[in-house]
């Protein structure tokens, strides 16, 4: 009996959070904002500011990284970055790690693609050869 109930409250549990992810974070879900937000005093779920993320934004940017959701990196030593604003002594933007990574992902599919089409057509080339 004990083990059922335990499945189901891990069941809604996974469906709440599958559900709120796939929401708008905006508003609450389940009585909670979604990662990366925090619920303001009137209610509404906002996004973290600037040097933090996680869970109600508790948690500060990791040495090196900094801005919205800690996503830029930092272009000086990680001793001299602010989680909010990056280098203060030299004013240099960091570059956004996450849009970089989707660039590397979209041009290995690319890649991939070309070379398995590629493979394909050799492949139906040699068959119709040996005929």
């Amino acid at each position: 009996m004990k083990l059922m109930k335990v499945r189901s409250q891990i069941f809604y549990h996974l469906i709440v959070v599958h559900i709120c992810t796939k929401t708008h974070c905006s508003k609450l879900c389940g009585n909670r904002c979604c990662l990366n937000f925090y619920q303001s005093p009137d209610g509404e779920c906002l996004e973290c500011p600037l040097g933090t993320n996680g869970v109600n934004c508790t948690q500060k940017c990791v040495k090196g990284y900094f801005g919205r959701l800690c996503r830029l990196h930092c272009n000086c030593p990680a001793e001299e970055c602010d989680g909010s604003f990056g280098c203060p002594k030299t004013n240099t933007v960091g570059k956004d790690t996450e849009s970089q990574n989707e660039w590397v992902n979209m041009l290995s599919a690319l890649i991939g693609s070309v070379i398995t089409m590629s493979l394909i057509g050799l492949l139906f080339y040699l068959k119709s050869w040996n005929k």
